[in-house]
């Protein structure tokens, strides 16, 4: 069972510079699952820390993060409002705000595709909204979608994550990345579910 893991990014899309920070993601992820030797997951916790995650990443390729910082919010001809954004991450030239959003899928569910569809509408519409009047930045929406199933499943554990990623595919996106350790492909919930990796969807809403 090796570990299977990559990243597409279609037409760009305003996510020309993503591609060293998606390889930071992924390397990331696996470097997490190897350290804790299979019996944790960097992925399986919260948005909160696979944003953690996506930060660490962007600093590792040479940008800078914030994460959870006070933004003014709102639609550029309406009234602001105090919030927060989920992540900036910046170069010398391009900016990004993001907003995120987290969902456990099944592995065995034919919906999936519904289910993330719904969460990036959500994802979007926050990213317009902490965007704001800054122009100059690119709003972004990511979805984090762990996968679980139940343990009798063990032995179709690859077939079944094979079915997921043609799938996420056909899904929409801009960017998708997917992590399947190998040392996280027997990691169990506490619940006994067997949680082997992560998609991340990514859509910058200025092509949506």
């Amino acid at each position: 069972m090796d570990t299977l893991r990559g990243y597409k990014l279609k037409g760009r899309k305003g996510l020309i510079r993503w591609d060293a920070l998606l390889e930071e993601w992924l390397l990331a992820i696996e470097r997490y699952g190897r350290i804790m030797i299979g019996e944790d997951a960097a992925y399986w916790y919260n948005e909160r820390s696979n944003i953690s995650v996506l930060s660490g990443a962007a600093w590792r390729c040479g940008r800078i993060a914030l994460e959870e910082f006070q933004q003014k919010k709102g639609y550029r001809n309406r009234q602001k409002r105090n919030g927060r954004c989920d992540l900036w991450i910046s170069t010398e030239t391009e900016e990004d705000l993001i907003e995120a959003k987290f969902k456990w899928i099944s592995l065995q569910s034919k919906r999936n595709s519904t289910f993330v569809d719904a969460i990036m509408d959500n994802a979007i519409s926050d990213a317009k909204r902490t965007r704001a009047n800054d122009v100059d930045a690119n709003a972004i929406a990511v979805g984090f979608f762990p996968v679980y199933t139940p343990n009798q499943f063990i032995k179709d554990i690859d077939k079944l994550i094979e079915s997921s990623l043609s799938e996420f595919h056909g899904i929409d996106y801009h960017a998708l990345a997917w992590s399947f350790p190998k040392e996280n492909r027997k990691t169990k919930s506490s619940a006994g579910y067997l949680c082997p990796g992560i998609f991340m969807v990514v859509k910058n809403v200025d092509y949506c």
